[in-house]
């Protein structure tokens, strides 16, 4: 009884959890293959943040300067980031 109950939970579990259609991604929202390669360049340049050696300095303008650049590079916006 318990193994049949566990069947109907997995089933139901697996039909729920369905991929969704890209084409309900909403407007403004970068696609998957853009968001793949903006959030690898972010993850390296969050890991050279990270790694300066600094004099006690604080890196808040170091890093304001990298995203800046880095949102011109990727041809975005701020918000795009966020919201994708």
């Amino acid at each position: 009884m318990k193994k049949r109950v566990l069947i109907y939970i997995f089933t139901a579990l697996i039909f729920a959890c369905g991929c969704k259609n890209e084409k309900e991604i909403p407007e403004g929202v970068l696609s998957r293959e853009e968001t793949i390669d903006i959030i690898v360049d972010a993850w390296f340049m969050e890991c050279a943040i990270h790694n300066v050696i600094t004099d006690g300095t604080k890196l808040e303008p170091v890093s304001v300067t990298l995203y800046q650049k880095f949102f011109e590079d990727h041809h975005i916006t701020k918000e795009q980031y966020v919201r994708s």
